[in-house]
């Protein structure tokens, strides 16, 4: 009979555990997530550069007003910030929380973007996003570069255009022109699940922000990210720092909801640090 009891009492316990995991699975609060990016051949002026990435946010609220987003990053104190694609959803016509954004950060560092999958499929709503980017003085980043300056130092920024992603799913070269001579080259770039065809086609960049699968949406114990947003399965590049060719990836999971809740996977707004290793 004690027996009995005891079963029953482990079989109580273990589904209490098992419902409090589920329970704080689904708790995905925001999340300042930070990296060092070393290197030997950083020029002194770069030296504790930090740039703020803000991907797939698909027009989501943080706080009244977007402050709790704000306050996150001008606690953070960048020195830039890039906006990865999808800011916008294609079901959310409202882009107010995006206009609340926009009008913080600008006043924080410079804001440079490129556009995501959800940008160029309602195209009409892109429109109206392209408007308050030129309003609050965003500058996109359409297959074009940008010379900027940080003491002393010269860093290019180059956007790739989102709709290539449709040009290496039929198997089509990517071209990226290099950086100028004497720049720290940072590209920008939608999907992460390119990455192997940007590293290889690149030369002489050291960053690449990209964002996309929303960190594998479900994030299992030991068996890591199981389904990227456009529902391939235990995605290879779903967030975190990737090296290839000399170019290292940061992967955004984003900010932003999905067609499946997100589990195990908290959202997150990303913060690199560039240090002379």
């Amino acid at each position: 009979m004690h027996h009995i009891h005891l079963k029953k009492w482990l079989l109580r316990a273990l589904l209490l555990f098992l419902l409090l995991l589920i329970c704080f699975g689904f708790y995905n609060p925001l999340t300042l997530v930070r990296y060092e990016v070393s290197s030997s051949d950083l020029p002194a002026g770069l030296d504790g550069y930090r740039i703020i990435q803000i991907s797939d946010l698909h027009s989501t609220q943080f706080g009244q007003q977007q402050n709790t987003l704000i306050q996150m990053i001008r606690e953070a104190q960048p020195d830039l910030i890039l906006l990865t694609g999808d800011i916008m959803d294609k079901h959310d016509t409202d882009l107010e929380q995006v206009q609340m954004l926009l009008e913080g950060i600008t006043q924080l560092a410079p804001v440079y973007a490129v556009a995501g999958n959800h940008e160029y499929t309602n195209y009409s709503l892109y429109v109206e996003l392209k408007a308050l980017y030129e309003r609050y003085h965003v500058a996109e980043l359409e297959d074009t570069g940008q010379l900027l300056l940080h003491n002393g130092e010269r860093i290019y920024l180059y956007g790739i255009g989102a709709l290539h992603a449709e040009d290496l799913e039929e198997g089509l070269p990517l071209s990226i022109p290099d950086p100028p001579e004497d720049c720290y080259g940072i590209l920008l770039y939608h999907f992460s699940m390119d990455f192997e065809a940007i590293a290889a086609a690149q030369s002489g960049y050291s960053l690449l922000f990209t964002g996309h699968s929303h960190g594998g949406i479900i994030r299992l114990p030991l068996l890591g990210p199981l389904i990227s947003n456009d529902g391939t399965l235990f995605p290879k590049y779903a967030g975190g720092l990737y090296e290839q060719n000399g170019l290292t990836m940061v992967a955004s999971r984003g900010m932003g909801k999905s067609f499946i809740p997100r589990f195990n996977n908290p959202m997150e707004l990303v913060c690199v640090t560039l240090t002379a290793g």
